[in-house]
C-alpha cells in the first residue's frame, strides 16, 4: 500500500494520515491498472492462456468494467 505522509503512534494506538485520496488506493490496484491498460493500448500483445491468468486478474477486470458501466449510467 501506498506510504502515508505521517503517522502518529502512542502506547495503545496507531495513527495513519494521507493528505491526497489517491493515496488510500493500494499499490495492487495501480498495478493493475497499469497492466490493464497496456493491454487495452497494445491490443496484439501476447497474452496468457485463459487457464493460466491468475483468477485474482480476472475478477478485478470485472469489477473494474462493471464499475465503468455503472458510472456511465
Amino acid at each position: 500500500m501506498s506510504k502515508p505522509t505521517m503517522t502518529d503512534e502512542d502506547n495503545k494506538s496507531k495513527t495513519v494520515f494521507w493528505s491526497c485520496p489517491v493515496r488510500f488506493i493500494p499499490d495492487s490496484v495501480w498495478e493493475f491498472m497499469k497492466m490493464f491498460t497496456f493491454y487495452q493500448n497494445h491490443p496484439s500483445s501476447p497474452f496468457p492462456k485463459y487457464e493460466n491468468i491468475s483468477p485474482r486478474y480476472l475478477k478485478a477486470e470485472q469489477i473494474f468494467n462493471s464499475e465503468l458501466i455503472r458510472n456511465r449510467e
